[in-house]
């Protein structure tokens, strides 16, 4: 629920963005739904290509505890079309 008329509340997997329009897109402890492919998806949607970057800041055991861990959430990154550093 948003409390400030700039701040819409929506679901991650399909923000009211146009395509192309994001400098920057982070995900901070945000990545806990089931459907994390459909958030990062969204975010390579909206970010500007090629230039637009994603910054991901999760809490090590949360993709730990993924199936495959840490180095398989990396390849899914990489594998949706994202540079990884």
């Amino acid at each position: 629920v948003s409390v400030n008329d700039r701040v819409v509340a929506c679901d991650m997997a399909h923000i009211p963005l146009d395509n192309d329009s994001v400098d920057v897109a982070v995900f901070c402890l945000s990545l806990m739904g089931t459907n994390l492919i459909d958030y990062l998806l969204e975010a390579k949607r909206v970010l500007k290509k090629p230039t637009g970057v994603i910054k991901i800041a999760e809490v090590r055991s949360r993709i730990d505890g993924m199936e495959g861990g840490l180095s398989a959430f990396i390849a899914q990154v990489c594998k949706l079309g994202f540079k990884c550093l």
